[in-house]
């Protein structure tokens, strides 16, 4: 059917952008992963299948080359240039053809790592439907929110302005984009709207597909297409850590398209992927397999100083694979290493007499185990005590509440818990342990910092003891606790804890795992079995909250408390 001379890179006599990537991925030995490959091969193969003409692709390149002016940081104003990568994939997307003469994708999934110019390519090639596309075309710029999906838009009106800066051509309403002539237009929508149905799409791009959970938007987006010709939606992300979300059940549907298991001609899956994990940190050649504008776009110390951080740091580890490298993270990393947990040293609160302490408290439920801390801080070093509280029909083991099956009644006798009477922990008994720090030592508290969860009565009684204001609600979410969590974790790893060598603390500390979001903000979770404690680990981080928030007041009372 195509007249394919692969040694010249020619399709049909003309030259092909795809030929001359796949030759130098096939022959040159660029590094891409096997999924890549596998999607280079298939193209290869179906121009046997299917009519290929790149005419309209090649005009499309040409005019992105030429007019689309980039908008951020060192690229601004500068003609945007295409790499090979680029180039290959929108001849592949606007060259195959059907009998019937329309373009045989209709749906485009790139999974790429982060700042590889994804964003850009996109807008660049809807501001060129805006501009010399065929008339009337609905362009959309999607994502799981506004914000996000105005990134895209954003580029798109900055190419268009520097095309046409005096709006002879184009102009920009509260509604979106329009071209005055040809009346398309280009507009916004994200998962939070509301109507996101009754248009007639003709090309949408969505952004950041590995935030979402369902299949909401795309659904919307493709019935809308759906009444056009020759639509096109496009999906651009990195992968994701959203368990059973949106990108993974479309990752698992695109790779049985990918490996031929399903038949559906209209999907071009265009995956930058590695191989393993293991070739990130022993091959540095293997990051362009997920990472393809290394150099150009992406700058190789950038990455290097990213994989360094990811092998000492464990909170960032999972966010810099998955960004990245497009590994999928979808379980949560233990927090601490058993020796940065490990150690033996204790303290005497008659050395800190007269001083001052950030109290932290988890309510967790009150018929389970709850934790209140004491954070103490002398120079670098941090001194926590700690407390647990129990009610008395959790604690005994010959029911079914104590599924953690420990001995409290062992531990109340070594003075690490208390016990007490009913079915549930009670807030005089938290206020009352606090209350003991002051009568023997005279410790003061700074401040309380407690998790929002149903404290009103706890606050009733702390402001009651030690005077108002002395509270400082915690909200248990990622841009709170991240901060803290990672403060505490490098304190620990420096070995500046000392939790007077507490085995119940340390219990609770093994059990605490990282879980991150995809901004990178991490949060306490249990490791494993839900029957696992982690109480005392989160007071701790409570008070650290707390620490962060008025760091510069707490270091004066320190010091005036007494060495």
């Amino acid at each position: 059917m195509n007249k394919i001379d692969l040694k010249n890179t020619k399709i049909n006599g003309v030259h092909s952008y795809f030929l001359d990537y796949y030759k130098k991925v096939f022959h040159d030995g660029w590094k891409v992963g096997h999924e890549l490959r596998k999607t280079l091969q298939n193209c290869y193969e179906d121009l046997a299948k299917y009519a290929y003409d790149p005419s309209d692709a090649h005009i499309r390149i040409e005019f992105t080359e030429t007019l689309c002016k980039q908008s951020k940081n060192r690229f601004y104003g500068k003609p945007l240039k295409l790499m090979k990568w680029e180039r290959a994939l929108l001849e592949v997307i606007y060259s195959f053809k059907k009998p019937n003469g329309l373009r045989k994708y209709k749906q485009i999934i790139l999974l790429i790592a982060r700042k590889n110019g994804k964003t850009t390519l996109s807008a660049a090639d809807c501001n060129t439907d805006l501009f010399i596309g065929r008339g009337g075309q609905d362009i959309c710029c999607s994502s799981n929110d506004d914000a996000q999906a105005d990134l895209v838009f954003q580029e798109i009106d900055s190419m268009r302005e520097a095309i046409d800066p005096e709006g002879k051509h184009t102009h920009r309403n509260k509604k979106g984009l329009k071209n005055i002539k040809n009346r398309s237009r280009v507009f916004k929508i994200s998962e939070r709207q509301k109507n996101k149905e009754g248009r007639n799409i003709t090309k949408a791009i969505i952004d950041e597909v590995h935030e979402m959970r369902d299949n909401t938007i795309f659904m919307s987006i493709w019935q809308s297409a759906s009444v056009v010709e020759d639509p096109l939606v496009f999906e651009i992300t990195t992968e994701g850590i959203v368990d059973e979300g949106y990108l993974d059940k479309r990752l698992t549907y695109a790779r049985k398209v990918l490996n031929k298991e399903i038949d559906d001609e209209s999907l071009l899956p265009w995956l930058y992927t590695q191989d393993s994990e293991n070739e990130i940190w022993s091959d540095r050649d293997s990051w362009w397999k997920s990472n393809p504008s290394m150099g150009v776009i992406k700058q190789w110390e950038y990455l290097q100083d990213n994989v360094e951080k990811a092998r000492t740091s464990r909170e960032d580890r999972a966010f810099i694979l998955c960004k990245d490298f497009n590994l999928k993270q979808n379980k949560a990393i233990s927090w601490l290493m058993h020796n940065e947990i490990e150690n033996a040293e204790t303290f005497n609160f008659e050395d800190f007499k007269e001083g001052y302490y950030i109290g932290g408290i988890d309510l967790s439920e009150t018929t389970d185990l709850t934790s209140a801390s004491a954070l103490i801080q002398r120079g670098q070093k941090k001194f926590f005590a700690v407390m647990y509280f129990i009610p008395e029909s959790k604690a005994n083991s010959e029911n079914n509440t104590n599924l953690e099956r420990k001995d409290y009644h062992y531990l109340a006798q070594k003075g690490l818990v208390r016990i007490l009477p009913g079915n549930e922990v009670t807030y005089e008994a938290i206020t009352q342990w606090y209350w003991e720090l002051y009568e023997k030592y005279r410790l003061k508290p700074f401040k309380f910092g407690y998790d929002q969860w149903n404290a009103k009565g706890l606050i009733k009684d702390l402001e009651y003891k030690f005077g108002q204001g002395v509270t400082e609600k915690i909200r248990m979410d990622y841009p709170v606790m991240s901060n803290p969590m990672r403060s505490l974790g490098a304190d620990f790893k420096d070995h500046q804890v000392n939790y007077q060598n507490n085995e119940l603390t340390k219990w609770n500390l093994k059990n605490v795992a990282v879980k991150t979001n995809n901004l990178g903000l991490i949060m306490p979770v249990k490791v494993q079995s839900s029957s696992n404690r982690i109480d005392g680990a989160v007071s701790m981080m409570i008070a650290y909250a707390v620490k962060s928030m008025y760091q510069a007041d707490f270091e004066v009372l320190m010091n005036m408390g007494g060495e």
